[in-house]
């Protein structure tokens, strides 16, 4: 059982699910980061997945890789896949910035539109999919406001080249994260969603609390363990 939560930068997820998590016994059932895995076992996942999505459709995956926004999706979803391999995945967990979506936004959000001709749905397919999806719905202008005042984030931008262009970008992204939704629904995965424009009330967090217990039903949360 996975559930990934997925939204914009700035969205807030990780402030929210902070608070959602206080209200859970168990803290281990939240991962925030995927487990340490070796670098060549993350190199070898993402050169196995770009040649999986070569042999489907050769053009598009050949024109991303000669990007670096390209390659850095693939070196970023093959680490993940590396960190999925090594953790019990039938364990129920609630990826915070650690599952196989979010990266499709990073990567809408930092890079050029000349690295996003990729057949997203192929692409997915690939992947393992989550059970459910918590979609964090915030305005765009004030998810950018939240980002670039990180001081992570303006160290990341000046070290690829700066900012130009990233409040478009944000719209691509934007519109990567509604793409996602519509994904989760025709494949059938489960969806909830919360808007973050403004701080949620308690309710808001109690709800999502049941949505996740809801997902769980019977299976007994354990400790994860790298």
């Amino acid at each position: 059982m996975q559930i990934e939560v997925v939204g914009l930068g700035g969205a807030g997820k990780s402030s929210v699910m902070s608070l959602v998590r206080e209200r859970f016994p168990e803290k281990a059932l939240f991962i925030d980061e995927p487990v340490a895995v070796a670098p060549i076992t993350a190199l070898f996942k993402a050169w196995t997945l770009g040649y999986r999505l070569a042999f489907l459709t050769p053009g598009p995956a050949f024109s991303s890789l000669r990007s670096f926004g390209g390659r850095w999706l693939f070196l970023k979803l093959g680490y993940r896949l590396a960190a999925f391999a090594r953790r019990d995945h039938c364990r129920p967990a609630v990826l915070v910035d650690s599952g196989f979506l979010e990266p499709l936004i990073t990567h809408a959000m930092y890079f050029s539109r000349r690295s996003q001709d990729l057949p997203w749905a192929t692409l997915l397919d690939l992947l393992p999919r989550p059970s459910a999806v918590i979609f964090f719905r915030c305005d765009t202008e004030t998810a950018y406001r939240r980002f670039v005042a990180r001081e992570v984030v303006l160290q990341r931008l000046e070290a690829w080249g700066g900012s130009d262009g990233l409040r478009l970008r944000f719209d691509d992204a934007q519109a990567r994260c509604e793409w996602l939704y519509n994904y989760c629904i025709e494949r059938n995965i489960t969806v909830t969603t919360i808007d973050t424009t403004d701080l949620p009330s308690d309710v808001e967090i109690d709800r999502l609390r049941h949505f996740i217990l809801s997902q769980l039903q019977d299976v007994e949360p354990l400790a994860h363990s790298s």
